[in-house]
């Protein structure tokens, strides 16, 4: 399996359109970097630093900045700056019960509205993701795992569902790539395989059925992570024990 993965993966980089705006190179970039953990919550940003480390202009790092607060994963601090939002478990479940519902009617609307070609390059896209998992290959599941969703939120045809749903997406990758270890990633890989098949037949109750999998799972691990925090604070001899202890 893991052989023919590699000889029939599909370039990421051509699954979607290149993107010409230089704001929106920054916030993919930047968004990428912050889901990714490369920059960790609380950690200060300057536009000049991160402008100069991208090779793009201030005036587009600003903008993209401003996007990225607005999908709370920055938080832009008057006289101070702008840092890395930190994560609170809390508000991941409440991010969790809106995303819910938004999930399945995105679901719903990639199975009954995309093309033969779409759900053929879906399920290409979810196999490739399977095959990273196989070799333990844990960056590149997550990034094909990524265009996965992506591709269903194109077949959804609804711009404003996926302007929706994407900050949420987005909020929960972080946290999960921030928390979980490669079993939990194994794991939600497979459950977003189980959607994508589902997805590709368009059975409405197989769709749901699949969308509401996902979302157990991730609610539980919320819950688990939440519960250890409650612990670990009422545990005197926990302390420094957790990399972060905000809840």
């Amino acid at each position: 399996m893991a052989s023919k993965t590699k000889n029939s993966r599909i370039k990421l980089a051509h699954v979607y359109a290149p993107v010409v705006s230089q704001s929106t190179v920054a916030y993919f970039a930047l968004e990428n970097m912050i889901v990714m953990g490369e920059l960790k919550p609380a950690t200060w940003l300057s536009e000049l630093s991160l402008s100069q480390g991208m090779g793009i202009g201030r005036t587009p790092v600003r903008e993209a900045l401003k996007e990225l607060e607005r999908d709370n994963l920055v938080e832009i601090v008057p006289s101070r700056g702008v840092r890395v939002k930190e994560l609170h478990t809390y508000e991941q479940l409440q991010m969790l019960e809106v995303r819910r519902p938004l999930e399945k009617m995105v679901d719903r609307r990639a199975a009954e509205l995309g093309n033969d070609a779409q759900r053929k390059q879906l399920l290409a896209l979810s196999e490739q993701t399977m095959g990273f998992v196989e070799e333990e290959n844990q960056t590149q599941a997550m990034l094909s795992n990524r265009e996965c969703c992506r591709m269903i939120w194109t077949m959804c045809g609804n711009a404003s569902l996926v302007r929706a749903i994407t900050p949420l997406f987005s909020s929960t990758r972080r946290f999960v790539i921030f928390y979980g270890q490669f079993p939990q990633h194994a794991e939600i890989a497979r459950l977003h395989h189980a959607q994508a098949i589902a997805v590709s037949q368009g059975v409405r109750r197989d769709v749901d059925r699949a969308s509401d999998n996902m979302m157990d799972y991730l609610e539980s691990f919320a819950r688990s992570i939440l519960s250890t925090q409650i612990n670990d604070l009422r545990d005197p001899f926990s302390l420094g024990k957790s990399e972060n202890r905000v809840l």
